[in-house]
């Protein structure tokens, strides 16, 4: 037997019916994302990231500056 390529059931009914279901089918699936917009969200997601980073260090040296600030007054008081 030499394979050709082709369907031996090219001609055959069934196999019609059966590629026209798969294409009907087909179309009911979204659409894949584009690069572009793949791209887009990484960077809105990169963005995100960046941003929750300096607020979290930004959250740190406020935490750091209200601990000195307990220690100089303590000190404070210890004096008197």
């Amino acid at each position: 037997m030499v394979f050709t390529g082709l369907d031996d059931n090219a001609g055959d009914e069934t196999s019609h019916e059966h590629v026209k279901h798969f294409f009907r089918k087909r179309t009911s699936i979204p659409p894949i994302p584009s690069r572009q917009e793949y791209l887009r969200e990484q960077r809105a997601i990169q963005r995100e990231l960046e941003e929750t980073a300096r607020e979290l260090m930004q959250a740190k040296l406020r935490e750091e500056a209200a601990l000195a600030e307990i220690e100089r007054l303590k000190a404070l008081l210890d004096k008197k």
